[in-house]
């Protein structure tokens, strides 16, 4: 401690040609009142952090990227730029009118349903295949070669919005599926906490049972991902991810189902994603981000100002994407319509609550949770689940096994909304569990229920991610 008293004598001891630290202070602040030292302390301490801010901001750029960006942050300079982008998105705005030939834009779904003269399911092929067979060869990376595909996906985006009750000033794009809905969702994040925070490590705070697309998302980006409780109170940005049941949830309450707010409604949330290719019956490969206002988004998009092939722009991942999946998700919403989205609604979640009922009633079975929408997981105390799930696919029902609890779900569509199928499902099931129970408890797994059962128990996780690489290399495999 010896340094430490050497150093308060320094501070304090009474030096002949008056640099005390402590004699300076008082003769600059002794005229002051309280409240303008604390005033002057935090106009300091906040000019402090703005200097810290903007460092980090503009590091690894040059000083003429910095000087302009720094004097793009004066008010009359910053009202300037804005009034020439708002000029010049005004006329692209008239331009893409034009191409469409001045065509009205759909922002909502109809309340009906167009062309519902042919049986559901043959429609909803028809109506996909023949927009897909008009539009296969567009690609709406150049929306001037293709306006069309444009309008079609501005129209899915603004229509799924406004299902989530997103206000005008909400946006988003179309993307691949659920897995890249959630990617764009953490990179924009990234971004905008980087710009705007000045965050260089950036984490994802997330439930035990989110989705693996955010691991997925940090292991791309380098992000950590954090399993904890999530608070509207630590003024972070907070996702929904409705990939799987979003086309359900939002029509539940029409179709006369209890559900809380989820969306938009809910002050904190800052952006959903929804799968249109799951309860949208949209072919594979379509699903919508959305944010409540442009200030996420723009750190979405992937810009390259220096490209020797021009400006190159593209709001997803992918640079080239499939025309013919926009039209055909298009054609797909507004065929179904409120009312279409409505019924089939009713009908799963309506079947949903009897499986859930009539399980429950199954000895040797137990529901876990509760279930709302379209899943019902169930495990058992008294023989091994993944042997029922085994016994089932046998009979030619298929349920998937899942870990931490070891579990099944059955997830719950339209084929199970069918006269007769939910019945035989739950007779077959009574059937396989009355099986069970004759056996002793500590019967060998066998056959996908051993792969699981095994895996679980593994202490080197690294092994799992072998077996399941080793998986997917079987995939790709072309020998005779």
């Amino acid at each position: 401690m010896d340094y430490l008293n050497k150093l308060d004598r320094l501070l304090t001891e009474n030096l002949d040609d008056g640099s005390n630290p402590a004699k300076i202070l008082d003769s600059v602040l002794y005229k002051l009142k309280p409240w303008q030292i604390v005033t002057i302390s935090l106009v300091c301490w906040i000019s402090l952090r703005l200097l810290i801010k903007s460092l980090i901001c503009i590091k690894n750029t040059n000083w003429k990227v910095a000087l302009f960006r720094t004097l793009r942050k004066i008010p009359f300079v910053q009202r300037k730029i804005q009034e020439e982008l708002d000029k010049t998105v005004g006329e692209m705005e008239v331009e893409l009118k034009e191409q469409i030939g001045g065509l009205a834009y759909h922002q909502s779904l109809p309340k009906v349903g167009w062309n519902k003269d042919q049986p559901p399911n043959m429609e909803r092929v028809e109506t996909m295949t023949s927009a897909y067979k008009l539009t296969a060869f567009a690609n709406p990376l150049n929306p001037d070669a293709f306006p069309g595909i444009r309008k079609f996906e501005a129209e899915v985006v603004r229509m799924t919005l406004n299902l989530f009750h997103g206000d005008d000033k909400a946006c988003g794009t179309m993307t691949s599926g659920g897995t890249e809905s959630l990617i764009m969702a953490c990179k924009a994040y990234r971004g905008y906490g980087k710009a705007k925070r000045g965050i260089t490590k950036p984490n994802i705070v997330m439930s035990s049972s989110g989705h693996v697309g955010f691991d997925k998302a940090g292991h791309l980006m380098h992000i950590d991902v954090h399993i904890a409780q999530l608070g509207l109170d630590y003024n972070i940005p907070v996702h929904v991810d409705a990939c799987l049941g979003g086309f359900l949830i939002t029509f539940m309450e029409e179709a006369g189902f209890e559900i809380g707010k989820f969306d938009f409604q809910v002050p904190g949330v800052t952006s959903i994603s929804a799968d249109t290719h799951k309860f949208g019956y949209a072919p594979k490969g379509s699903s919508v981000i959305m944010y409540r206002s442009k200030e996420y988004i723009h750190y979405q998009y992937y810009v390259s100002a220096d490209w020797t092939g021009g400006i190159f722009a593209s709001p997803t991942m992918a640079g080239s994407r499939s025309g013919g999946l926009i039209a055909a998700t298009w054609a797909c919403m507004v065929n179904h319509g409120m009312d279409g989205y409505r019924e089939s609604t009713r009908k799963v979640v309506s079947t949903l609550q009897f499986i859930v009922k009539e399980i429950r009633s199954i000895k040797g079975l137990r529901v876990l949770g509760d279930p709302r929408s379209c899943i019902v997981a169930f495990t058992s105390d008294d023989f091994h689940i993944f042997s029922l799930a085994d016994a089932m696919k046998e009979k030619g029902w298929l349920l998937s096994c899942l870990q931490y609890p070891t579990c099944v779900h059955l997830y719950v569509i339209p084929m199970h909304t069918q006269e007769g199928v939910k019945e035989n499902f739950l007779k077959e099931l009574r059937s396989v569990a009355a099986t069970l129970l004759t056996r002793p408890k500590d019967t060998k797994l066998e056959g996908r229920a051993a792969v699981y059962g095994m895996a679980q128990t593994l202490p080197d996780r690294g092994l799992v991610d072998e077996m399941a690489q080793q998986f997917l290399d079987t995939l790709y495999t072309t020998k005779n």
